[in-house]
């Protein structure tokens, strides 16, 4: 699996890149994601990883992560959890992860507009007892069309890029 870091990302991870000096294809990989990070007042920092293929999103809390191991644990168990709803093959658990910087604006862009939206759906998600629903804002994001050239929802082209039939 290839992981595309933002170069904020690395730092605050300690995460020393592989391929420092050249890009990783990430264009249609079912293996590669890109992750960056985000700050919501009073929820703390939080990364946004998204599925390159298909732009799938995935919010982990970086709060209790502060290397790139815990993380990269953490988001493994995520992406399983993911490719498990729509019948997929992962596992996290015998998979080796190369960590590259980021490099497709494209992939970027999408991620910048994903973090505009996370920041201004989380008073939407907000609960009772003033927690954000981080699933709800995950669900947001997931039906969300981020190519304007066609009809592409993350949710739908994931379940078409990695998922099999019952």
């Amino acid at each position: 699996m290839i992981l595309h870091l933002s170069q904020a990302l690395a730092k605050r991870l300690k995460c020393t890149l592989s391929f420092k000096d050249s890009n990783v294809a990430q264009t249609g990989r079912e293996d590669s994601w890109s992750a960056d990070l985000f700050r919501i007042p009073r929820a703390g920092t939080h990364a946004l990883v998204m599925h390159d293929a298909s732009l799938w999103p995935l919010i982990i809390d970086l709060q209790s992560h502060t290397t790139y191991e815990s993380f990269l644990q953490r988001l493994l168990l995520h992406i399983e959890a993911s490719y498990m709803m729509v019948n997929g093959d992962f596992d996290g658990a015998n998979i080796s992860v190369v960590a590259t910087k980021r490099s497709n604006r494209s992939i970027i862009g999408s991620m910048n507009n994903a973090i505009y939206l996370i920041e201004s759906y989380v008073e939407q998600a907000m609960t009772e007892d003033g927690e954000i629903d981080w699933l709800a804002v995950q669900s947001h994001l997931a039906n969300t069309p981020f190519m304007s050239l066609q009809d592409h929802f993350p949710a739908k082209a994931f379940i078409n890029t990695v998922g099999r039939p019952l």
